[in-house]
């Protein structure tokens, strides 16, 4: 499952950036990662959703990872433990704009488990990281 996310942003790309690239700020931001706490070299990251009166939160250990380019940050699932876990990977690649203007957030979560739960989920997922976008938007205006 990829889901994906293209924002234009009315902030400077290094802001976007930092942003995007601070994964304890995504709890205000985006509303599928509830909670995030420091672990060591990463953090433990709980991802949800509701579908009704459903509500489903599953807690990952991500890492950043190290091979990321300019303008794009990523965090990748990395388990302490020695289990075969699906892979989530949140990534985000910022674009600044041509001359003077907006800059492009092209901002993805993947995950290649195979959980029929998240494929449940997988709507409100999307729906979810679209609001991002423009939660994100307010954010940065207001910094």
């Amino acid at each position: 499952m990829d889901i994906e996310l293209d924002a234009t942003m009315d902030a400077a790309p290094s802001a976007v950036l930092a942003e995007v690239g601070n994964l304890p700020g995504y709890p205000e931001w985006h509303g599928m990662v509830h909670r995030v706490e420091p672990d060591g070299d990463g953090w433990l990251v709980d991802l949800g959703g509701r579908v009704g009166p459903f509500k489903k939160t599953k807690r990952v250990r991500m890492v950043r990872a190290d091979d990321t380019a300019p303008g794009r940050v990523r965090f990748v699932r990395a388990e302490r433990d020695r289990t075969d876990h699906g892979g989530w990977e949140l990534e985000a690649t910022v674009e600044p704009a041509t001359g003077e203007g907006p800059c492009t957030l092209h901002f993805r979560l993947g995950y290649d488990g195979s959980s029929p739960l998240v494929g449940l989920l997988e709507p409100v997922l999307r729906s979810e990281t679209e609001r991002s976008g423009e939660r994100l938007r307010r954010r940065l205006a207001h910094d």
